[in-house]
């Protein structure tokens, strides 16, 4: 039975693939979420709740004054439950454990700390499923390989036999 993992639609990354320049998660007027551009648009509502609908992210009035502020918030929220659920599945799928994690704005998408934790940027929910699950299983590696920089490339190898192309691709989305 092969560890190797299909981490993502193939398609959704060549449309990534395609575009030559690099993505910033932060746009003029518009975020990164899940891959795709979503623009910002705003309500007249009291309620501090933030949705997502058809490819905008709907923000209620007050947001306006510290805009990018509230979007890091909201961003690092959803990173947090994303990685949770996707780190439960991948460390039971691929026997790899970390003794926890936590999200935080960082220059990096993900690094890991002395006590087997994983720190992830508070902006990867703004990347394609596949590079998400690319960054977990990258550092759930590290995690294993720890002190074995020479091994480190074969195992991650074994479990995304394309991590070269996942890491080229993940260079094209810059953090804000």
């Amino acid at each position: 039975m092969s560890n190797a993992l299909n981490l993502g639609d193939k398609s959704g990354l060549r449309k990534t693939n395609d575009v030559s320049k690099t993505k910033q998660i932060f746009g003029d007027r518009k975020v990164l979420y899940n891959g795709r551009y979503h623009r910002l648009t705003f309500v007249p509502r009291h309620t501090q709740r933030i949705s997502v609908r058809d490819h905008n992210i709907v923000l209620p009035n007050y947001a306006k004054i510290n805009l990018k502020q509230v979007v890091k918030d909201w961003m690092n929220k959803e990173t947090g439950k994303l990685v949770e659920k996707r780190l439960k599945h991948l460390s039971r799928r691929l026997r790899l454990r970390a003794s926890g994690f936590s999200v935080r704005n960082t220059r990096k998408w993900a690094y890991r700390t002395r006590d087997k934790r994983i720190i992830f940027n508070s902006q990867l929910t703004g990347l394609p499923a596949g590079l998400v699950d690319y960054v977990i299983v990258r550092e759930l590696v590290r995690l294993r390989e720890s002190g074995r920089p020479k091994k480190l490339n074969s195992a991650l190898a074994s479990f995304v036999p394309d991590f070269k192309e996942k890491e080229h691709l993940l260079k094209r989305f810059i953090i804000a």
